[in-house]
């Protein structure tokens, strides 16, 4: 696992739809068959295409094998279609992605930074935000896929495929919810008993941020 790297940026890792429960957690469901994960694709993407922008909470977890319990913090999310998003982890840190812009205020530094992302080379700083807007085509890597409904949600179950770079997660776990197509959990597992797990909820979708609410953040480096 790449510890250079802050951990709040490993979410951007996520395929265009996440959420999901610990592996112990999981029940078996109804997989879906072709047809229907293939209207379940078409669905999300219109339905982030009809979303102007959003806000909600995320209660973060960070799983070491050297710590006996998993590190929690919570974040205020905010994005502003189609290519701006905030995560501003209590005042503590933040990260704000423009365009191919990523500007971030890392846990424990003094000093925020600027830098530019590839558009043309998806970027783990960029996968959370292609999550809202329903355009990512594919992960980094090989995975298989399968795709479960649930009473009141659909559970993704990402398996990394042999082969594929070991610093990747070996298992990406999702949930959405049936109706809103939010997502509602994320967990990640990596090798040697590292791990993530994300919670999304109370989401807003009747204010839209707008500059006035990122320009506090983008004064930070200036």
């Amino acid at each position: 696992m790449n510890h250079r790297l802050p951990v709040f940026l490993l979410l951007l890792t996520l395929c265009w739809i996440s959420a999901v429960l610990h592996a112990s957690e999981l029940r078996e469901d109804t997989a879906l068959d072709a047809r229907e994960v293939t209207a379940l694709k078409a669905a999300f993407r219109q339905n982030r295409a009809a979303i102007e922008g959003l806000t909600c909470q995320m209660r973060q977890a960070v799983i070491s094998p050297s710590r006996d319990q998993p590190v929690v913090s919570e974040a205020e999310v905010a994005y502003l279609a189609p290519d701006t998003l905030l995560i501003d982890y209590e005042g503590e840190a933040f990260v704000l992605i423009e365009r191919t812009r990523l500007t971030q205020l890392i846990p424990g530094e003094d000093e925020v930074e600027v830098s530019s992302l590839d558009p043309d080379q998806p970027a783990m700083e960029t996968m959370l935000r292609e999550l809202f807007n329903g355009r990512i085509d594919q992960l980094p890597g090989g995975y298989d896929e399968r795709i479960y409904g649930l009473p009141d949600a659909y559970r993704v179950v990402l398996t990394l495929e042999p082969g594929e770079d070991p610093h990747l997660p070996t298992m990406i776990e999702v949930e959405l919810a049936t109706d809103s197509l939010d997502v509602r959990h994320v967990a990640l597992t990596f090798p040697q008993g590292y791990g993530m797990r994300f919670e999304f909820r109370a989401y807003d979708k009747s204010v839209v941020p707008d500059a006035a609410y990122l320009e506090p953040f983008r004064q930070r480096h200036e």
